[in-house]
């Protein structure tokens, strides 16, 4: 079973399947137009098909991210999905010139921060706020869809937040 589900452009997303067969794999359904589509991860041609089996951009499919590890949270942006894991922080987008499409995407790393768990994510003014080990984070954008990830409790309760124990850290639920 998935961990993490999220719509982000017009599809819905699945990852955090806890298989090590699946790992790194997130999914992502064919534009969504029927209740039946939900499921879809696939592209709606016959791929083995000698007359028309090419990839359509409103195809679903799978996105390989070979480093990510667990996956815990998926969070759509405006116009980026960000997942979060226990390797880091990846986004998924579309071009610089267009919005997601199955046959045309980019796949960046954003950070190495690394998530616990999803019981303490929010969203705060459009952002997720979530717990790690060693702070509360928020991530923001710009208008040119760059990432920047500050620490709330560096410069607040830093001192207290240390002396959380690690096992009530990954216990967390935002609210």
């Amino acid at each position: 079973r998935r961990t993490a589900c999220a719509f982000f452009a017009g599809r819905v997303w699945y990852a955090g399947v806890e298989s090590q067969d699946y790992v790194g794999e997130v999914y992502f359904s064919q534009i969504i137009e029927r209740v039946d589509q939900f499921g879809k991860c696939y592209q709606s041609s016959d791929p083995t098909s000698e007359v028309l089996s090419d990839l359509l951009a409103t195809d679903g499919g799978v996105v390989n991210i070979q480093d990510i590890g667990s996956v815990y949270k998926l969070f759509a942006t405006q116009k980026s999905l960000l997942i979060f894991s226990d390797n880091g922080i990846w986004s998924i987008s579309g071009s610089d010139v267009s919005p997601f499409k199955a046959t045309e995407y980019s796949v960046n790393k954003v950070s190495g921060i690394r998530s616990v768990g999803n019981s303490s994510f929010v969203e705060v003014q459009g952002f997720p706020v979530w717990w790690n080990q060693e702070g509360i984070y928020i991530i923001r954008s710009d208008e040119l869809n760059n990432f920047k990830i500050e620490s709330i409790t560096d410069t607040t309760i830093k001192t207290f937040y240390q002396n959380i124990p690690p096992s009530a850290k990954l216990k967390a639920r935002g609210a």
